[in-house]
């Protein structure tokens, strides 16, 4: 029980708010009557997207979650890739609003954001299904208690690890797992230098956008950190802010190293 309770605290640790909210285009398959309103539909996505990485006001951010929410009904998309996008769009503006202290708005987006990817994964198992299981699942446990983490928490990393299992080149599950090492102290199973290697094997897939790239360098940056590297932890932090220079978790994080 003590060593289900130490992980248990451990994932917490690892998972708590990183500004990195570990994002990516679901990679899906539609004909191609489909291209030209998928393409709005990610356009739409990535607003949401920047702006809750940016420390964009609630109400912009209000106003984009709509937008994507129309483009996606617009797109009309089969019913597994909607559900999938329907699980991203409620999470990205949990994100958004749990890092503004809107926790009690955050809350029922990351809950329909969770019950979108479950209904994803009842249609067909996915790396991006369970990913999306993962990330709902980790904000739910962050907020819902230490008893609601106590009793779930392993899950938080079981899930992204079915993610990399479906698909080794899941850049966003596999800073899912390199953040898992990052964050939490040694006592519970914190290892930076291997978390590096996994941010280094997420870069190396060649696939990340703009937010994924954000999430490896501001965790290697970190990383550092904790390394006692405050060089290479300027550099990695100079990197992130060049891609969000308003993201608070990364200002925050510079200003500790930039001496």
């Amino acid at each position: 029980m003590t060593k289900r309770i130490l992980f248990s605290i451990g994932a917490l640790l690892a998972l708590l708010p990183w500004g990195a909210l570990a994002e990516s285009s679901p990679q899906v398959s539609v004909p191609p009557g489909f291209v030209s309103k998928t393409q709005a539909l990610n356009s739409a996505y990535e607003l949401l997207r920047d702006g809750a990485y940016n420390n964009e006001p609630l109400g912009r951010l209000e106003t984009d979650y709509e937008g994507a929410r129309r483009a996606l009904v617009e797109a009309a998309l089969p019913p597994e890739p909607e559900a999938l996008w329907r699980s991203r769009i409620e999470y990205i503006l949990g994100r958004g609003y749990k890092s503004q202290s809107a926790v009690a708005k955050a809350l029922p987006h990351f809950e329909q954001g969770l019950g979108f990817a479950e209904a994803a994964l009842r249609l067909g198992s996915s790396s991006e299904g369970w990913r999306m299981r993962s990330e709902n699942f980790t904000q739910l446990c962050l907020l819902k208690g230490a008893g609601y983490l106590l009793a779930n928490g392993k899950k938080m990393i079981t899930f992204a690890e079915k993610a990399v299992q479906l698909d080794s080149g899941n850049a966003a599950a596999l800073i899912i797992l390199a953040n898992s090492k990052i964050f939490p102290p040694p006592l519970f199973g914190g290892d930076p230098a291997a978390g590096v290697r996994l941010m280094q094997l997420a870069l190396a897939q060649g696939n990340a956008g703009r937010d994924d790239l954000f999430n490896i360098y501001s965790g290697i940056g970190l990383a550092y950190e904790k390394l006692k590297d405050r060089g290479a932890a300027r550099e990695w932090d100079l990197k992130a802010l060049a891609l969000y220079p308003a993201n608070l978790f990364a200002l925050q994080q510079y200003s500790r190293v930039r001496g």
